[in-house]
């Protein structure tokens, strides 16, 4: 999570390509700590709905739009709702370990996420098409939450991946 201005944060096509102002140095900090800090400062908060997709499915000229009304706070492909979906997949549901913990890191993210610019702001995380394995849990954090999810039919979805080599090589590496 960085501070950023939210006409920094709308120019963005992906968060993850996202990278911190220049000179500013990583900080790490413990899961309970944050978790204090949470807690003690009330910060200003919106109802949080999610935009799951195909790839190439018109999400991110969706997302850009809604970025475009005030009432919208837009967050395209965070990674730390990949590095959720990922360690969910490759720890959690392998392993059968750590559960509670990530349950745990879950609920703060979405806390951190809910965050706001203005009153009465909605958030919408669009994250990236890797992250279906966490759909639900995000979806049952908030009962005021809502979930779109943008598809096509294979035949359409093959003529999206052919349209130029960009497309073709993420299939590639999908494949």
């Amino acid at each position: 999570f960085i501070r950023t201005r939210r006409n920094r944060l709308k120019q963005e096509t992906f968060l993850f390509e996202m990278v911190p102002p220049s000179g500013k140095a990583d900080i790490e900090v413990d899961l309970d700590s944050l978790l204090q800090v949470d807690e003690k400062e009330p910060l200003q908060r919106g109802e949080i709905h999610y935009i799951f997709m195909t790839p190439f499915s018109g999400s991110t000229l969706l997302a850009r739009c809604l970025d475009e009304l005030p009432q919208c706070l837009v967050l395209k492909e965070p990674s730390i709702i990949y590095q959720l979906a990922y360690y969910k997949r490759d720890i959690v549901d392998k392993y059968g370990a750590l559960s509670k913990e990530w349950q745990q890191c879950v609920d703060l993210v979405i806390r951190l996420m809910e965050r706001t610019y203005s009153p009465g702001q909605k958030v919408i995380i669009k994250p990236n098409d890797e992250s279906f394995n966490i759909a639900n849990t995000l979806l049952a954090s908030r009962n005021s939450s809502r979930l779109l999810f943008l598809y096509m039919d294979l035949p359409t979805f093959l003529a999206q991946a052919i349209k130029d080599e960009t497309r073709q090589t993420w299939v590639k590496t999908r494949v």
